[in-house]
C-alpha cells in the first residue's frame, strides 16, 4: 500500500511540474533546401507559453532539422513528404536549429534561428512610414514608432534591408528594387518580437506615344 501511494504522489508531482501552454498556437511551415531553410510566417518567433507547430518539408534533397531544446529528436526531411513537431515554448531566448544529414558542400552553414520572447518585455510598433509608396527602382524610408533598439533589423519584401538606427522611435531603412505592388516592412527586435507596416511599390507610368505629324 506504501508503494502504491508513493507512486501516486510521484505521478501527481510530475503532472504539476510539467509547464502547460499558457499561450495561443503558432503554426510555421518550414522548407529545407540546399543550404538553407524558408520559414512562413516570418519571422520565426513565439511569446513564452505558445504552442508551437512545425510543419517541415524539404524542397530538393533529404535534409534533417534539430534544435536544442525544442527537436532533441532530429527530424528528416524527405522531398515531397511533410513532417510535424508540435511543442511548448517554454524557455526564452534565441535557439539555433541546424540540418543533421549531409547535403552537400555548404552543409555545416545550413542553419537558422528560432526566438522566444518574454511577454513583460516591451515590443515594437510602427506607426508610420514615410513615404508610404515609392519608386519600383527603390528608396529611402523613415520607420517611425516605438521600442526601437541599435539591433532592431529591418525586413522589406522577402530581404533584410540595410538600416540606420536613429533613435527608439525611428529607423530609416533603404527599399532594394522589387516589382510593383504591396509589400511588408517588418522592424524585428533582438529578443524575436516584431511589427509591421505595408508599403506600396507604385508602378511607373506608362509612356506617352505621340503620333508622328506628317507635313
Amino acid at each position: 500500500m506504501r508503494a502504491l501511494f508513493v507512486g501516486l504522489l510521484t505521478a501527481v508531482l510530475s503532472l504539476s511540474m510539467t509547464k502547460a501552454p499558457t499561450g495561443v498556437t503558432r503554426t510555421f511551415d518550414i522548407t529545407a533546401r540546399q543550404f538553407s531553410y524558408t520559414v512562413t510566417p516570418f519571422p520565426f518567433s513565439a511569446k513564452v507559453g505558445d504552442t508551437v507547430v512545425i510543419r517541415a518539408t524539404s524542397g530538393d534533397v533529404v535534409h534533417g532539422l534539430a534544435m536544442d531544446p525544442y527537436v532533441t529528436d532530429a527530424l528528416t526531411l524527405v522531398p515531397g513528404e511533410t513532417v510535424t513537431k508540435t511543442f511548448v515554448a517554454d524557455k526564452t531566448g534565441r535557439f539555433t536549429f541546424a540540418c543533421t544529414s549531409f547535403c552537400g558542400e555548404f552543409h555545416s552553414f545550413m542553419a537558422d534561428s528560432f526566438y522566444v520572447y518574454s511577454p513583460d518585455t516591451p515590443s515594437p510598433a510602427i506607426d508610420s512610414l514615410a513615404p508610404m509608396s515609392g519608386s519600383v527602382k527603390g528608396t529611402l524610408i523613415a520607420i517611425n514608432g516605438s521600442n526601437f533598439a541599435r539591433d532592431t533589423k529591418v525586413r522589406i519584401a522577402d530581404a533584410v534591408a540595410p538600416s540606420a538606427f536613429i533613435s527608439s522611435t525611428q529607423i530609416y531603412a533603404s527599399a532594394s528594387p522589387h516589382a510593383p505592388g504591396v509589400v511588408p516592412v517588418t522592424v524585428i527586435n533582438a529578443d524575436g518580437q516584431f511589427a509591421s507596416a505595408n508599403f506600396i511599390y507604385e508602378a511607373p507610368p506608362a509612356p506617352v506615344r505621340r503620333r508622328a505629324v506628317r507635313p
